[in-house]
């Protein structure tokens, strides 16, 4: 699943993930990076649909990208939970539109490995309060379950070697690179910011390649409409997150004003440091979390989620 978010959204932005349609001059042909030498990796597999309208050939070809991973939720550390959490995978997207029960849930994976475990805590995995688990839960080291813990649908696997997570360099989604030298636009804030760095107060919605440098403060919506940001330093959003693409930052990523990324979109979020999103409470008529987040959570560091519904995949792959 981590890697079908990253691939899908990163790209969007590339084109490379797209249906394509065209008339080839002559005859295509199948090759072993794919039809159109378009490169097909282990998990993926290419439907090739073949047409003739008027006389002429039409060629259209999707990359259909599996989950390589049997995890959603993973951790190089401690994995803990508790409250009302309700833990899981879904088979779309499109089932949480209108509200999502555990009925609905199907095996979401979790790994915690416990290399490292933060000050204060000596599990690799626990469970407390009311948290409910479907799908199995591995971790290397010591566990711990409350009495109120749901597992009617779940179990606990004990594992002597850590699982292997995906790493992900934020650098080398750097526009600006030697190695990618990608055709962007390189922004600075309207503001500097008492604390260091610089406040964008306005923006409009992101589409391309976007490059801030520095400790970067967004005091606006932050539309993704396709895009990639690329912030080399710290990045804070003080209002929510919406629409599809990527935010990709080098140092902590903070969004404290939630996420409103619906079923319809995605949207992946790689900090290099810590990654933290606080949403903003119910719904006080449907009950729902306000703050919504459809795709990839990915950190080097910490990952603190609070108040926030998340479908896709959560990944602490290493320390800071």
């Amino acid at each position: 699943m981590l890697w079908v978010i990253l691939k899908k959204v990163l790209g969007v932005l590339f084109g490379a993930f797209k249906t394509t349609t065209f008339v080839p001059d002559g005859a295509g042909s199948l090759t072993g990076c794919g039809f159109a030498e378009r490169e097909v990796n282990d998990h993926d597999i290419q439907v090739l649909a073949v047409a003739h309208v008027r006389n002429v050939k039409v060629v259209s070809y999707e990359i259909v990208m599996a989950p390589p991973l049997p995890y959603s939720l993973g951790s190089s550390g401690a994995v803990v939970a508790g409250g009302k959490s309700l833990i899981g995978g879904v088979e779309s997207s499109g089932v949480t539109a209108d509200g999502l029960n555990s009925d609905e849930l199907v095996d979401g994976g979790v790994v915690a490995n416990g290399t490292t475990l933060p000050t204060g805590t000596s599990n690799a995995l626990t469970l407390t309060g009311e948290v409910e688990l479907v799908g199995k839960a591995k971790y290397n080291g010591s566990y711990e379950q409350g009495p109120q813990v749901n597992m009617s649908r779940g179990s606990l696997e004990s594992i002597s070697e850590p699982e292997e997570l995906p790493q992900i360099d934020p650098t080398k989604y750097d526009p600006a690179s030697l190695t990618n030298n990608w055709k962007h636009q390189t922004n600075t804030g309207a503001v500097a910011d008492p604390a260091g760095g610089q406040v964008v107060a306005n923006a409009p919605a992101f589409f391309g390649f976007h490059r801030y440098s520095g400790a970067t403060r967004f005091d606006t919506n932050v539309v993704l409409n396709g895009g990639l940001i690329y912030v080399d330093g710290d990045v804070t959003l003080t209002k929510p997150l919406s629409g599809t693409g990527a935010l990709v930052a080098t140092g902590n990523v903070t969004i404290q004003g939630g996420a409103d990324i619906k079923a319809d979109a995605l949207a992946a979020v790689v900090a290099g440091k810590d990654l933290t999103v606080v949403g903003t409470g119910k719904n006080a008529e449907s009950q729902q979390m306000n703050s919504r987040f459809t795709g990839l959570l990915y950190s080097k560091g910490n990952l603190t989620l609070q108040d926030t519904r998340t479908i896709g995949s959560a990944i602490a792959a290493g320390t800071a």
